[in-house]
């Protein structure tokens, strides 16, 4: 009889027990799935690298971490080739200006990584693709372009003095104009922000930071930059005496220092900035293809000559503005225009060669932010907390909070004599 009694007390207990368990497991929030607390934790480990070492008085992230912007803007180029004391026309001037532009893009940003893509709907084969990637301090930009709306004139000059009969059949102004010119460039920038605590050179692009009070910072800068200036349907009379150059190609490698500001007058929600670096190339080589005269050098593809830099350094340069308006938590607004300026000197056989180059580019940006939040991520992370709280309480009751140790106080490091001075001190009758 008494062992029947028992049971029963113990059968009551841990129905009670388990009553209690599962009263405080029905009071919690749903409990969230695997797929959401991976997404959390990794949303949580990237968040807490992003803002480490920041200022959040400065900075901040915002609170959805994917934006997907429709872009429409204009673009430029405007390139002049100038040789002097060439062998067989002597000075040569050849300018291209791009018309008028109308682009339109799409630009999608994941926290601090960026990919966007505009076509230009006026021209067919103009295309833009950009990369870019910013951190706290350091970021990196990738941008390939390709212009097909060129309006090209060649000038001679010099023609009546070489060619006097071409150039009295042409008149007095010997200018032609180059049809099925096309421009590529590739120019791949990466920038170092000093004062990265508190000024975020990402925030002017949209790059997962947005900056709450003004603030500057100096910038450091290397770049390359290629151009490919290219002739496909100018076989014309003026053109056929340039030795039927088919495209120009230039390299540059530069060094840069600059200075970038963003001023913001309301916690973030209007923005506005400016930033100019000023960079020395340091390295560049420059080529000149021309049209194969024969199958054997068709066969080997080379070029028809490079040009040499006249002077070790060249000047250079890249300004940059921006205004930011964010509507809300969901929808922002950007205006930014940036222009690029390339240029060198070469020499080639006794002759010089100019070349200048102003790339610049105007956008306006419509966002939508969207996506998991960090402060979702917190939320998910403290349900799934107290659920292991409640169901697994061994893993949090064996931890017990060690106090910390009291302080030592520090070590006074003493100098004790050798035992033989001390010996001889001490000693009677020394």
């Amino acid at each position: 009889m008494n062992n029947r009694y028992v049971y029963i007390v113990l059968f009551c207990v841990m129905s009670i027990c388990c009553m209690a368990a599962d009263a405080d497991v029905s009071q919690l929030p749903p409990r969230p799935n695997r797929t959401q607390v991976f997404f959390s934790r990794l949303d949580e480990m990237l968040y807490n690298i992003s803002m480490k070492g920041l200022d959040s008085n400065y900075i901040h992230m915002p609170e959805h971490n994917i934006r997907v912007a429709l872009n429409t803007g204009s673009h430029g180029i405007h390139s002049t080739y100038a040789a002097r004391n060439t062998e067989y026309l002597g000075d040569v001037l050849l300018q291209s200006v791009t018309t008028p532009s109308l682009d339109l893009g799409l630009q999608v940003d994941y926290g601090t990584l960026g990919l966007g893509y505009s076509w230009d709907v006026l021209h067919a084969y103009a295309r833009k693709l950009n990369f870019s990637m910013g951190s706290k301090s350091i970021g990196i930009e990738f941008s390939y372009q390709r212009s097909t709306n060129f309006m090209t004139e060649l000038r001679l000059p010099d023609l009546p003095k070489y060619y006097p009969e071409l150039a009295a059949s042409l008149g007095s102004t010997p200018v032609d104009t180059l049809d099925g010119v096309n421009m590529k460039i590739i120019n791949v920038s990466m920038w170092y922000a000093l004062n990265s605590r508190r000024y975020s050179h990402s925030a002017s692009m949209k790059y997962g930071y947005i900056q709450r009070k003004t603030a500057g910072s100096p910038l450091l800068h290397l770049s390359y930059m290629a151009t490919n200036y290219m002739f496909q349907d100018s076989l014309s009379l003026l053109s056929a005496l340039m030795q039927n150059i088919t495209s120009l190609q230039t390299h540059q490698v530069a060094v840069g220092i600059g200075y970038g500001i963003n001023y913001t007058p309301n916690q973030g929600k209007f923005m506005l900035h400016l930033s100019g670096i000023m960079k020395v190339v340091c390295y560049t080589i420059n080529h000149v293809y021309t049209m194969p005269t024969d199958s054997t050098r068709k066969n080997l593809g080379m070029p028809g000559y490079s040009l040499r830099p006249s002077f070790p350094v060249h000047v250079s340069g890249t300004m940059r503005a921006a205004m930011n308006w964010e509507i809300n938590k969901w929808v922002h607004l950007a205006l930014w225009g940036q222009a690029d300026h390339l240029s060198f000197k070469s020499t080639h056989e006794g002759a010089e060669l100019d070349y200048n180059i102003w790339n610049w580019q105007a956008h306006l940006s419509v966002g939508i932010r969207f996506g998991s939040s960090h402060k979702r991520a917190v939320r998910i992370l403290d349900t799934e907390d107290m659920w292991l709280r409640a169901t697994q309480p061994e893993r949090y009751d064996s931890k017990e909070e060690k106090e910390p140790e009291p302080e030592k106080p520090p070590r006074i490091q003493t100098f004790e004599w050798p035992d033989w001075i001390t010996d001889y001190i001490y000693t009677p009758n020394n």
